[in-house]
């Protein structure tokens, strides 16, 4: 019996199988935070429950990846730029 490379294959698959998930994960909360960046841009009305769902999206895409590090800075600068407009 080949136990010892039945072991070898499997815990690969496992890896790439949760290392797949992660990137999808991320993928998701990453198009959602573009998709509230948009949304905070163009609508009038409830920007703050889009902050606050946009603050969530960017707690845990960036707590998956470091990488969507940029579409939170695109979501920050849209929410600043409404803040000072609600200023006004």
């Amino acid at each position: 019996m080949l136990v010892g490379d039945d072991k070898l294959v499997r815990v690969p698959a496992r890896l790439s199988w949760y290392h797949s998930q992660v990137f999808a994960m991320n993928n998701m909360f990453v198009s959602l935070l573009i998709y509230l960046t948009v949304r905070l841009y163009q609508q009038k009305s409830r920007r703050l429950t889009l902050a606050r769902a946009g603050a969530f999206a960017i707690g845990r895409s960036v707590g998956q990846s470091c990488a969507s590090f940029l579409p939170a800075v695109a979501f920050f600068s849209v929410l600043c730029a409404q803040v000072s407009i609600w200023l006004m």
